[in-house]
């Protein structure tokens, strides 16, 4: 009875251990992704299978951008509070909210804009195929920026 028991154990054992050794090697390059500080750019390099050239050039123009987003999304969360705040103290639509909603509303506008200009930059780095694919796929994140964090990791 012992034997059986000992014998189970050791199964038992040896295939937990080749579960954790599959897992892990199966999940080492997804985790190296996920805890990369350039996640976005990785997610790029793979996606549309970049080489060395195109990646470094990606890079180049993400490390470019993202002071040009991060004001732009400075000057979004001011102008939204701002909105918030005159939404709030009015019992009416006031030419103060009017004014507070266009300016919410001009610069989600200049946001979108930067935001292709610079999916049209990296398009350029790619061939004509990935161009394409890559455009179909951020389209949507220009459209409705909101949705931006929602899916799949774009380049900003």
């Amino acid at each position: 009875m012992r034997r059986p028991l000992v014998l189970l154990l050791l199964l038992l054992a040896a295939v937990l251990a080749t579960w954790a050794v599959s897992y892990r090697a199966g999940m080492h390059a997804t985790h190296a992704l996920a805890s990369s500080q350039d996640a976005e750019l990785e997610w790029l390099r793979h996606e549309f299978r970049l080489d060395d050239r195109q990646f470094a050039e990606v890079q180049r123009l993400h490390e470019e951008y993202d002071p040009v987003c991060d004001r732009l999304c400075t000057r979004m969360m001011t102008a939204q509070t701002n909105l918030r705040v005159q939404i709030a103290k009015s019992q009416s639509v006031t030419p103060e909210v009017i004014q507070a909603l266009q300016d919410v509303s001009s610069l989600r506008q200049e946001c979108q804009a930067a935001m292709l200009q610079q999916i049209y930059r990296v398009g350029q780095v790619m061939s004509p195929d990935q161009r394409q694919r890559y455009l179909e796929k951020m389209e949507p994140h220009v459209l409705r920026p909101e949705m931006r964090n929602a899916e799949a990791a774009p380049s900003r």
